[in-house]
């Protein structure tokens, strides 16, 4: 009678062997790096409607009237203060602000 349990057991042993190296593998994908993902040309008046704009109204925006590096100097203390703003998307926000709003 041992031996019909250990043969059972051995039996068992290679089924589950068996099924798990017969399983499909599970797919790993790797994630995406921003490298990988070609940027959208920045567009600074997008930026302020979308960034700008939840906080002041487009006509305390358009009253500033200062050059470049006025709007840098203001964008920068609106990124200290919470805008959420890249160095890049900033430099897009400036350059838009400064043509836009001499």
């Amino acid at each position: 009678m041992n031996s019909k349990l250990f043969l059972l057991a051995v039996l068992m042993c290679l089924w589950l062997i068996g099924a798990t190296q017969c399983s499909p593998t599970p797919v790993v994908t790797e994630p995406i790096t921003t490298a990988e993902i070609s940027p959208l040309p920045l567009d600074g008046k997008s930026l302020v409607e979308t960034q700008c704009i939840s906080c002041h109204d487009m006509d305390r925006i358009e009253s500033q009237n200062m050059d470049a590096d006025a709007w840098k100097v203001t964008v920068a203390r609106m990124v200290k203060k919470g805008a959420e703003l890249s160095s890049e998307d900033q430099m897009a926000v400036v350059e838009y602000l400064a043509k836009t709003y001499p």
